[in-house]
């Protein structure tokens, strides 16, 4: 951590402990994009050899009871951190998704620090206007800024996770924006509506059963301006034609929303990407049940 100009805090969960390798991939390529990445698990009773697997590409493993879900860990990490205020930027993330399926690093140059002191990947207007938690970038402006460490210091250990998103997830965007940072996705939820609501609209002109009824259903949400989880409902979108780095996993491990089609997400991906996509596969083996994609 000694002289790191840039930190990233990568939150690790298993119900088992286990490290997995898309999690392993994760950390290589953000320790091969400049950072110093502080390995925040959540299994306080990781083997050793489930950490030796990340120590090549880790500042700091940080093993801690799964308290606070991954905002607790987030909490937790930045208080190693001796100056945040002297980094370049500090980027946390969690293992809630699979790739990156392009370089870190040219991601996150698009992230303007004149622009906004905060960066998402993507943002969501459920419940109020927030930038997704999963991957977020905070630049000098908001690090130096006193309300960084007000902040944290009173993020709670909460023990529901519905807690977490109000407060937090959802919560340090609506903090900050009082604060005076201002906020801002890469991939803009209004832009990728105002892109892909033609394209709908021709598509359920011609499906027929399920498929109708899911693209109906998108029509009426973008019509009455009632917001979708663009990470789940505009996946391929995001991959194909906006070079998402990533792929939520819940997605592939439940599609709560049940979207048509999402088998199709490995082709997608090699479409699009180099990334390995057995690093997904392997996963979902190993922890899937009654449910295939």
């Amino acid at each position: 951590m000694e002289g790191a100009r840039k930190v990233a805090v990568l939150n690790h969960f298993d119900q088992r402990g286990v490290v997995h390798d898309y999690v392993v991939y994760f950390a290589a390529k953000l320790a091969e994009a400049g950072y110093a990445v502080i390995f925040a698990s959540n299994c306080p009773d990781l083997s050793s050899s489930d950490t030796a697997k990340v120590l090549p590409h880790v500042a700091w493993v940080l093993k801690r009871r799964n308290i606070g879900w991954d905002f607790g860990a987030f909490k937790d990490a930045i208080a190693l951190i001796r100056d945040p205020g002297a980094l370049d930027h500090l980027l946390i993330t969690n293992d809630s998704i699979y790739g990156p399926l392009h370089d870190i690093d040219q991601v996150v140059e698009e992230a303007d620090p004149k622009i906004a002191g905060i960066w998402g990947l993507t943002d969501s207007w459920d419940q109020h206007f927030h930038l997704q938690s999963y991957f977020l970038v905070f630049y000098p402006a908001v690090l130096k800024h006193p309300s960084f460490t007000k902040f944290w210091n009173g993020v709670r250990y909460y023990r529901r996770k519905h807690w977490v998103i109000r407060d937090y997830e959802i919560g340090l965007t609506r903090f900050f924006l009082r604060a005076g940072i201002q906020c801002r996705a890469l991939l803009p939820y209004r832009s990728i509506v105002s892109e892909v609501s033609t394209p709908i609209d021709v598509a359920a002109e011609n499906a027929k059963g399920h498929v109708a009824n899911y693209l109906r259903h998108m029509q009426m949400s973008i019509l009455h301006g009632h917001p979708l989880n663009q990470t789940h409902y505009f996946w391929d979108y995001l991959i194909t034609y906006k070079r998402s780095p990533f792929i939520k996993r819940d997605l592939l491990q439940r599609n709560p929303v049940a979207i048509p089609h999402l088998q199709r997400w490995e082709e997608v991906i090699r479409a699009a990407s180099d990334y390995d996509t057995n690093l997904i596969l392997h996963h979902l083996q190993l922890s899937m049940r009654h449910r295939v994609h």
